[in-house]
């Protein structure tokens, strides 16, 4: 029998599940607000610099 235990408190998830009394899986995620690598946003391309072979992109952060 699977139980599945979730806590959430302000900005912190935590999920717990257990199979048969024993702790299968464990999830914590802390809710910053900022953004992070290998997310996808929508943004705006406000320069582009070939120099550095890089664009300043705004994310509205």
């Amino acid at each position: 029998m699977k139980d599945i235990f979730i806590e959430r408190q302000n900005n912190l998830l935590r999920i717990a599940i257990k199979e048969n009394d024993i702790l299968k899986e464990c999830f914590i995620e802390e809710e910053t607000g900022e953004p992070y690598p290998g997310e996808i946003y929508k943004g705006v391309v406000k320069n582009i610099v070939p120099a550095i072979k890089c664009a300043f992109v705004d994310i509205g952060q």
